[in-house]
């Protein structure tokens, strides 16, 4: 029974849809199209236009040794005022080249600030002095943008050592491991 009301039904409905007063035809009695969307201005909208960085080398102006437990400021090779980086890539990603070799991958945000991928590397001066220890280095880089030819970044250093000549290292550099370190930097395009 219930298979032929079913196709009774769906007529009522169709019949109702379609009488005369409804005249915009749209199924509910009385509806009808006024022609006009609540966003609808007549003019088109273009979309805003994506933040990209200059592409190139970028030029350190100006820096400031933020924090300091290490002493290893004349070791520092990134973020020095005259030293550069080869900035590539587009608008989400992009990646920064130092003069001194490294290159790390980072992210935009719509803010205009920027992160990057934390790199770590092995420090070469224990095997230099033939010493039996390893000193790792993680470096972490954030930064924002202030227009597409300026920036601001900050690099966070962690040092330490490990193996039995740690101490000699130590000396050596004048530092205790663990420590920290960071570098805030101004940058223009060249």
């Amino acid at each position: 029974m219930l298979r032929t009301l079913v196709p009774i039904a769906a007529l009522t409905l169709i019949g109702c849809a379609s009488e005369s007063n409804n005249p915009g035809g749209y199924g509910l009695p009385g509806l009808q199209d006024s022609g006009i969307s609540d966003s609808d201005t007549g003019e088109a909208v273009e979309p805003e236009p994506v933040f990209q960085p200059d592409v190139g080398t970028w030029l350190v102006v100006d820096s400031e040794l933020t924090f300091d437990q290490c002493g290893l400021t004349d070791l520092v090779d990134r973020g020095t005022p005259g030293s550069t980086l080869e900035l590539a890539g587009g608008a989400e990603r992009f990646s920064m080249q130092f003069s001194g070799g490294e290159t790390v991958s980072c992210s935009a945000e719509e803010s205009l600030e920027f992160l990057c991928d934390p790199t770590a590397t092995i420090d070469s001066t224990a095997k230099d002095n033939n010493l039996d220890a390893d000193i790792p280095v993680v470096i972490e880089t954030i930064g924002s943008f202030t227009d597409p030819s300026s920036m601001w970044m900050e690099s966070t250093v962690d040092i330490d050592c490990d193996g039995k000549d740690c101490g000699l290292i130590e000396i050596l550099l004048g530092t205790q491991f663990p420590c920290q370190m960071a570098m805030a930097s101004d940058l223009v395009i060249q």
